[in-house]
Formats: C-alpha cells, sequence, structure tokens
C-alpha cells in the first residue's frame, strides 16, 4: 500500500517561491538577452548609419572632383577655343598682310610698265630727235649741194664771160656763199624748250626762225627763196617762184596759232592758187 507522504506546506511554499524566482531569472534572463539582442540591433543600425554616413561623404566627394575636373574640363576646352581664336585672327591678319604685299607687288608691276612705256616714250623722242638731226644734216648738205652746184655753174658762164664780168661774178658768188653759209650757222640749230618750234612740209623740217616773219620785205623774201630751193629738190614738180609766192603770202597772213610750238604745211595739187598752197594744221 502506497503511503501518504506529508510535505509540509512550508516546502511547498519555499519551492513555489524557487520556481517563481527561477522563472523570474529566466525572465530577466530573456529581457537581459532581448536587450542584447536590441543594443547589437542598435549597434548594426549606427553601423549601417556609418556606412551609409560614409558612403554619402564619398559620394559627395566623388561628385565635388567630377565636378571640378568637369570644370577644368570647360576651362581647358575655353582656353582651346581662345587659343583657336587667337590662331584664326593671326591667319586673318597674315591673310590681311599677305593681300597688302600683293597689292604693293601689283602696283610695283605697274610702276614697272609705267616705267617701261616711259622708257619707249624717251627712245621715241631720241629717235625722233636723231631724225630731226638727220633732216637738218641734210638741209645742211642740201644747202651746200645747191651753193656748189651755183659755184659750178658760176664758173662754167665764167669761161664764156669777160675776165671783170668773171671776178664779179665769182665775188658775188662768193659773197651770197658767205651770206648763206652765216645764215645757216646763225639760225639752224636742234629745238629746244626755248626754240622749238618748226615748220614741217611732207616730213621736211625746218627751223622757225628760217621763216620767221620779219619787218624787212628783203629777207622775206631772201629765206623764202632759200626755203622754196630747198623743198624743190625734196619735192619734185612744184615750181620754186610758186613755192616762194605761198610762202610769203602765208607767212605775211600771220596765220600761225599763237602759242603753238610747232605748225605743219602741207602741198596741196599742182596749179591751185597761191593762198591754198599751204595748209595750216594743229601742232605736231
Amino acid at each position: 500500500m502506497v503511503q501518504a507522504i506529508q510535505i509540509p506546506a512550508a516546502a511547498v511554499h519555499n519551492l513555489v517561491m524557487l520556481v517563481y524566482n527561477l522563472v523570474m531569472l529566466a525572465n530577466k534572463l530573456v529581457m537581459l538577452v532581448y536587450t542584447m539582442v536590441m543594443m547589437a540591433n542598435k549597434l548594426v543600425m549606427m553601423v549601417h548609419n556609418l556606412v551609409m554616413l560614409v558612403m554619402v561623404v564619398y559620394t559627395s566627394v566623388i561628385m565635388v572632383f567630377h565636378t571640378l575636373v568637369m570644370l577644368v574640363y570647360t576651362m581647358v576646352m575655353m582656353a582651346n577655343k581662345m587659343v583657336m581664336l587667337v590662331y584664326t585672327l593671326v591667319m586673318v591678319v597674315h591673310t590681311s598682310v599677305k593681300m597688302v604685299h600683293n597689292l604693293v607687288m601689283l602696283v610695283m608691276v605697274v610702276n614697272n610698265l609705267v616705267m617701261m612705256v616711259y622708257t619707249v616714250m624717251l627712245l621715241h623722242t631720241s629717235v625722233m630727235m636723231a631724225n630731226k638731226l638727220v633732216m637738218l644734216v641734210y638741209t645742211v648738205v642740201m644747202v651746200v649741194h645747191t651753193s656748189v652746184v651755183m659755184v659750178v655753174h658760176t664758173s662754167v658762164m665764167m669761161v664764156n664771160t669777160a675776165a671783170l664780168n668773171k671776178l664779179a661774178m665769182v665775188a658775188n658768188t662768193l659773197v651770197m656763199m658767205g651770206n648763206t653759209l652765216a645764215m645757216m650757222a646763225k639760225n639752224i640749230h636742234f629745238p629746244s624748250a626755248a626754240v622749238n618750234e618748226s615748220v614741217v612740209v611732207r616730213n621736211f623740217q625746218i627751223p622757225y626762225p628760217w621763216v620767221q616773219v620779219h619787218e624787212s620785205r628783203k629777207l622775206l623774201v631772201k629765206r623764202a627763196r632759200l626755203f622754196a630751193d630747198v623743198v624743190v629738190k625734196q619735192q619734185q614738180g612744184v615750181p620754186s617762184k610758186h613755192i616762194q609766192k605761198c610762202i610769203i603770202l602765208i607767212l605775211k597772213s600771220r596765220k600761225r596759232p599763237m602759242g603753238q610750238q610747232k605748225v605743219q604745211f602741207t602741198f596741196k595739187a599742182k596749179g591751185s592758187l597761191a593762198s591754198s598752197c599751204f595748209d595750216i594744221k594743229q601742232p605736231l
């Protein structure tokens, strides 16, 4: 038979209190573990926040650095554009300088052309002066030829006349030759800036003082006669007296333009009126 066990109430109370204390201790232990877990969670959250802060700071630093790099790149590009602009300006200035140089070279070419034209004009002037010299020499030769012909003719005439007549004619001829040569030496000269007026008869040129209008009719007739004798040698088929009359009429008419350097006389047809034997044209 089972005997009844009698447990004192105090022991039961103590046992209950012990269990209660153990439960409370376990509860506290659980609360401690919970607190530790919560603290660990908070620590993890703090670490996470710290990591996030570090990431934000890192990202901010990266963005700032990237912004600085982009700013520097932009400044470099602006500097490059400025350099390109300066290079463009330098090229424009260089092109302008080359254009000015080309214009200067063009002006020099034009100047050379002008100098060539001026040289040709000087050569033409020299040729014209040489032509005038040749014509004057030809005039002197023709006058000397006329004088020689007159001397020969006079010598032939002297053979058929008396001695006194011969001597007189020789003396007269010598005097006429001396006067003619004196007039030639005195009046024939090269055209210059002071006296460059001349009379041109079919490209035959005589200095203007030869045919200058003079108060003395004898001198006028003598010059016209001398001029006509020379022209007859140059222009065949025109009578000497006809030319003398034409020259005297024109010189007396004073139709010569005032202030002109040269006057050109041209023969008309043979047999025309004396007043129209010569045609006064514009200066050469």
